[in-house]
């Protein structure tokens, strides 16, 4: 149905440098299946990352699906985006070591999204933008479950962590290697 790959080191931060869905298989859902794949991967491996530049406008369209839906299904499990009215806040940094999504990504989905706004020298998460983003994403939810289609069918299918067993590829520095070899 396809395949990804990635580097084992990548001094540009890619956790996946390459993906294809083969055409009879596009439009399933397994492209983005191999995006979270990829993220869960680099969650293990604790490093943040971004798919290899550049990237054509297919892909552009998965990636931007999954890091909506993922910071969207993140930002609305935390008490600042339930209208609760809490005065918990998080940085995009914060995001990023959550997710393992770069800032850089994270900005530009969010820009996507409309609920990112630069204020006063800073990006600012503007909840009412959100609610609104929120809104809209469970009317058009509802609206797929009335015409009778599948109203997962626009969300992204995610790897199963739990399923996954992998073992990253740790590189041992030199001063690592020459203590390791020492009686």
């Amino acid at each position: 149905m396809g395949y990804f790959s990635k580097e084992k080191i990548s001094i540009s931060k890619f956790n996946l440098a390459c993906i294809l869905t083969l055409p009879c298989h596009q439009r399933k859902g397994y492209g983005k299946l191999i995006i979270s794949l990829s993220y869960e991967l680099s969650k293990i491996e604790e490093k943040v990352g971004s798919p290899e530049k550049p990237i054509s406008d297919l892909g552009k369209v998965s990636y931007m699906s999954y890091w909506s839906t993922t910071l969207l299904k993140l930002l609305q499990s935390k008490p600042w985006a339930s209208g609760s009215g809490g005065t918990d806040a998080i940085s995009l940094e914060e995001l990023s070591r959550l997710t393992c999504i770069t800032t850089d990504d994270i900005i530009e989905c969010m820009k996507a999204l409309h609920i990112l706004v630069w204020y006063r020298g800073r990006w600012l998460l503007s909840d009412t933008a959100l609610q609104q983003c929120l809104r809209e994403r469970e009317e058009k939810r509802a609206e797929l479950a009335l015409k009778g289609e599948d109203p997962n069918a626009i969300f992204v299918a995610q790897c199963r962590p739990e399923k996954l067993h992998w073992n990253p590829f740790f590189v041992q520095t030199a001063t690592n290697k020459s203590a390791a070899r020492k009686p």
